[in-house]
């Protein structure tokens, strides 16, 4: 091994990658590694060594497989260097017969195979290398008619896949989230129509906004600037759903002081929830969501397919720790909800609460609130205000309450109005006893006022 040439090196990597991406993908047939080499061997021998330059790889990789399929054919490969056979008794008659119509396939079709490898992302490398569009599995699910139900009941899915995606972006860093996107992008390649192809063109529109956000965070928390990239995967996420993606990049935009680009945004969300009805989707908490009750939104559905959910869903709007320096400050205190002893009455279902997670509706009203606070209209603040007002007493579907009742009594706070931001922290209490960050907020409230409160619980 150590007398290969670098060709000859390429060669059994790539060989390798065929074994387990085309030839053995599911890897219920025992080709080895070591099977590989020893073809690789025998073809070497065999050979002048002119032949193993890397403008031949091809040519060389096509010469090993054929090399390979005789020796299944035959039912016979050598050992390199003792009288073994390496093939006998490996395979059934059946097994057998399957490998090879695999090899022989793969020679036939090897530009469309190797345009499918996916370790180390060498199919899709290699599309952008040669400059030609995806190679796509044709998956053909026809556009279905099904009850509107089922169409919540696939965004609540989408979005639980999408919150244990963020668990784990939780813990890495810019490099390695970058890793799950290109990812994302390479499995979309793949998947042509049907629920595969929507799921994860949703999955992947809410990971964009998240990466963006993420990137924008790092180079504010750097120099207070935002690198076009960001906005390009911002841009990218907007059509996720009627609310999280435009959010997002508002709450961005509201981060350096870009209030006119964020009003903007948060306008046209508002009229998008006016302009169809709008169903709230939380994973959070594990639980089949809600009943439709509106015929509206019934009949949108029934007459139309199944990318009419992103006119009528509103994601939960969230926030991880990477992406801190785009949270408002407001919101920042639920990314650390939690004392000690919080910590020990959480459940198995609360891994939630390492994210800062809010409803899409009140967030919007609370960042008018304080865009057109920094704009100093103040008309359109109270307005703003009491939206956020009514949205929290009367909006049914609301799955973080007290997060947004931890938001308005903040809200309230710098309205000089201390004993109604009192009042509803403690209604946020009543909502979630433990791993509520209004106690965090009341503790600040009465080392800030001048004023004595009794709280009544």
């Amino acid at each position: 091994m150590f007398n290969l040439n670098m060709t000859q090196v390429r060669c059994y990597v790539l060989l390798k990658m065929i074994l387990k991406s085309c030839l053995n993908p599911q890897g219920k047939i025992n080709i080895s590694s070591f099977m590989i080499k020893t073809v690789l061997f025998h073809c070497i021998e065999n050979t002048e060594a002119s032949l193993w330059v890397d403008n031949n790889l091809l040519t060389c990789i096509i010469f090993c497989l054929q090399e390979l399929h005789s020796c299944v054919q035959n039912e016979h490969c050598s050992h390199f260097i003792i009288s073994e056979n390496l093939i006998a008794g490996q395979f059934t008659s059946k097994t057998n017969h399957k490998l090879s119509g695999n090899v022989s396939d793969f020679i036939k079709n090897y530009r469309h195979f190797l345009l499918r490898i996916d370790t180390d992302y060498l199919g899709y490398r290699l599309q952008n290398k040669l400059n030609i569009a995806p190679l796509k599995v044709n998956s053909s699910f026809p556009s279905l008619q099904i009850p509107a139900v089922l169409y919540i009941d696939f965004a609540f899915a989408v979005s639980r896949s999408f919150f244990l995606l963020l668990l784990q972006l939780q813990d890495t860093n810019i490099e390695e989230m970058y890793q799950y996107v290109e990812k994302l992008v390479f499995q979309m390649t793949w998947i042509d129509y049907g629920e595969g192809h929507i799921a994860f063109k949703f999955l992947q529109h809410l990971t964009f906004t998240t990466y963006g956000s993420a990137l924008a965070s790092s180079s504010i928390g750097e120099n207070n600037e935002i690198l076009p990239v960001a906005f390009n995967f911002l841009s990218d996420g907007l059509n996720s759903d009627v609310s999280s993606g435009r959010l997002k990049l508002a709450s961005v935009f509201f981060s350096i002081g870009e209030m006119e680009k964020a009003e903007e945004i948060l306008r046209q969300t508002e009229q998008k929830y006016h302009s169809h009805p709008v169903h709230p989707i939380c994973s959070c908490i594990i639980e089949r969501p809600l009943r439709l009750k509106s015929v509206d939104i019934k009949k949108y559905c029934n007459e139309h397919n199944e990318n009419c959910i992103k006119h009528i869903t509103a994601f939960w709007f969230r926030f991880i720790r990477q992406e801190i320096n785009c949270v408002p400050h407001e919101l920042q205190y639920e990314l650390f909800r939690s004392t000690q002893d919080d910590m020990i009455h959480r459940g198995p279902f609360d891994l939630w609460m390492e994210l800062a997670v809010v409803d899409s509706l009140p967030f919007l009203y609370f960042l008018q609130y304080k865009i057109y606070s920094h704009l100093q209209r103040q008309q359109e603040k109270q307005q703003a205000l009491n939206n956020l007002i009514r949205t929290t007493f009367t909006e049914k579907n609301l799955k973080h309450r007290e997060t947004t009742l931890n938001i308005l009594g903040q809200c309230m706070e710098q309205e000089n109005r201390p004993q109604d931001a009192l009042q509803y922290y403690i209604r946020s209490l009543h909502q979630r006893a433990r791993n509520n960050a209004a106690s965090i907020h009341i503790c600040l409230l009465h080392n800030t006022s001048q004023y004595t409160y009794v709280i009544r619980f």
